[in-house]
């Protein structure tokens, strides 16, 4: 918990972030990469699909990698009965766009603007098999933003959830 509340902090200082011109999907699928073992050992359905060639934004890469980590890691975590998960990196002219789905266990409406909040939970009845402090989507949407970003969800109670995600493309 302290290690997430360091990296929340030093997200919110001014400081200036190294960013340079990066390939946004070789970071991406490095990271599937790593997940692709437990994935599978889960026997989890997994798609990953990209439609384009060319990915470049400016960027820091492992802040991206901690974005792209912890919305693989949700998108497992609360699949639990649904154990699928696709992944979509698309670009046009202008922009890249990355959305990650899963079929888990979504994100009631109610709860829906305040998921990107610091310490915000959503509570699951008397369940606590999932662990955290309700860190890891404002250090997303903190990372993204400092990248000229945009992300949104949609979600469905039961359904599952799709991350959304924008950057600017150099």
């Amino acid at each position: 918990m302290a290690e997430n509340i360091l990296k929340s902090s030093v997200l919110e200082k001014e400081e200036k972030v190294n960013f340079k011109p990066m390939d946004l999907d070789l970071v991406l699928e490095e990271r599937i990469n790593s997940f692709k073992p437990l994935l599978q050992s889960q026997s989890f359905e997994f798609r990953y699909q990209k439609v384009g060639n060319q990915f470049k934004v400016y960027g820091n890469e492992e802040q991206l990698s901690m974005v792209f980590f912890n919305l693989l890691d949700n998108a497992f975590k609360y699949s639990k009965h649904h154990k699928s998960i696709d992944v979509h990196l698309s670009e046009s002219e202008h922009k890249i766009v990355l959305r990650i789905s899963d079929k888990g266990i979504g994100i009631p409406e109610g709860y829906q603007k305040e998921i990107f909040g610091k310490f915000i939970r959503v509570p699951q009845q008397d369940l606590h098999d999932v662990k955290g402090y309700g860190l890891g989507l404002a250090q997303v949407a903190a990372i993204v933003e400092s990248h000229g970003g945009k992300i949104t969800l949609a979600s469905q109670l039961g359904k599952g959830s799709t991350f959304t995600l924008q950057f600017q493309k150099i």
